[in-house]
């Protein structure tokens, strides 16, 4: 049940209110609209982003231009070498991530209630069928099974299943998942469990809210789904203070989940 912490921020520029994001161990950087220099301030509880004068070590090293795409607008894992997101490789990803969420929003708008497309763990044997506006992450997370977001509300979703054997029941497998998330959360804080059904399966769900890596809260809706074969976690996850609109949205992804018969 490994988890990994988050490791990006969005963050509005004060200069412009565009979207920037911020890696652990940045000091600096850029906006891609404006072109303002931003110094990264963390005392200790937030970080901030201030408009500052460029250091010598950085004036010349990203030239940034009035038509580069802003950064991918939610949180992604860790990139091994951030000074090269300027990448004609890594350009091509973002560029075709805003062409795809401009294509998502066209369909969302004109077209009528409906599901989106159905992703499978590699095994094959869970199923989570997407609502319209939800695709599968770009950066998946390594632990994760089946990954998804919608950026817009900068919402995502993981899928960790595992087999029964090995737990007691649901509320065994529930309190170990909850224990594993709160040890990799500093200053994290559990609801209680609420029971709850999922396609006619027993359910587990509560919420967890902690500080990421650069002291940032995220909220966390954990649904823990009972199928044939399988506990499943479905880990929906946003910007803490955003959490209690999403929960909603979060929860109707978890409802999507379902465990497919072999040969299916």
């Amino acid at each position: 049940m490994d988890w990994q912490d988050e490791d990006s921020l969005v963050l509005s520029c004060p200069a412009c209110r565009a979207f920037a994001q911020v890696r652990s161990g940045d000091t600096e950087t850029v906006c891609w609209q404006c072109q303002a220099h931003l110094l990264i301030q963390w005392d200790g509880r937030q970080v901030k982003l201030v408009v500052g004068a460029p250091s010598a070590e950085h004036a010349p090293e990203c030239p940034a231009t009035s038509g580069q795409p802003p950064p991918l607008p939610w949180p992604g894992p860790a990139i091994q070498n951030r000074r090269s997101s300027a990448m004609p490789t890594v350009l091509l990803i973002v560029i075709a991530a805003l062409l795809g969420l401009v294509a998502r929003t066209v369909v969302r708008d004109f077209s009528g209630p409906g599901s989106g497309s159905a992703l499978r763990t590699p095994d094959g044997r869970i199923e989570l069928e997407l609502p319209i506006d939800w695709h599968q992450s770009l950066l998946p997370r390594p632990a994760c099974q089946i990954s998804a977001t919608e950026p817009l509300s900068m919402e995502s979703i993981c899928v960790i299943s595992q087999e029964k054997r090995g737990f007691r029941d649901i509320s065994n497998y529930s309190e170990r998942a909850k224990t594993s998330i709160l040890g990799r959360l500093p200053e994290s804080e559990a609801s209680g469990d609420e029971v709850a059904v999922v396609n006619g399966r027993r359910a587990v769900r509560y919420t967890i809210t902690g500080n990421g890596r650069l002291g940032v809260k995220f909220g966390y809706l954990v649904t823990i789904i009972e199928t044939e074969t399988r506990f499943n976690q479905v880990i929906g996850y946003t910007l803490a203070s955003r959490l209690p609109s999403s929960k909603p949205r979060l929860a109707a992804v978890a409802n999507g989940l379902r465990e497919v018969t072999p040969g299916r």
